[in-house]
Order: structure tokens, then C-alpha cells, then sequence
């Protein structure tokens, strides 16, 4: 539970310092797509989680995929800039 709210906190803070309505959609998009092919994975057998909590996977994962997904396109971006 620790880790779901420092993640949360962690993109709460980016955003609020770098504000862009485009991240919600990025950070929504790649917490289901990096959620469902997690599930994918783990179902078939690919690998597996200690402490699954639904669907074979942790709770805070879907949070890690999001602002991951963030974190890489916005680099991305500022790295094209230059």
C-alpha cells in the first residue's frame, strides 16, 4: 500500500510541477496496457509475483506502468527538443 501511495504522490508532484492535460491520457493508456499484458504474462506462466493482489499482479503496478509511461514520452520529448 506504501508503494501505491508514493506513486501516486510521485506523479501528483510532477504534474503539478510540469502541468499537461496529454499526461492523463498517457498515464491512463499505459496503466491499462502495461496492467493487461502483466496479466497476460503472469497467466501464462511467463513469471510471477510474491504478493499478487488481483489478477496475479501487485496493486501497485498499474501505477508504476503509468507514470512510467510519462516519465519516458516527456524525456523523450525534451531530448527531440534539443
Amino acid at each position: 500500500m506504501a508503494v501505491t501511495g508514493i506513486l501516486v504522490a510521485a506523479y501528483l508532484i510532477r504534474y503539478l510541477l510540469w502541468p499537461d492535460r496529454e499526461d492523463h491520457v498517457y498515464y491512463v493508456a499505459g496503466a491499462i496496457i502495461g496492467s493487461v499484458t502483466e496479466i497476460a504474462a503472469t497467466t501464462a506462466g511467463v513469471w510471477s509475483y510474491t504478493l499478487p493482489s488481483f489478477f496475479n499482479i501487485p496493486i501497485w503496478l498499474p501505477f508504476a506502468w503509468g507514470f512510467a509511461v510519462v516519465l519516458i514520452i516527456r524525456i523523450a520529448q525534451s531530448l527531440a527538443r534539443e
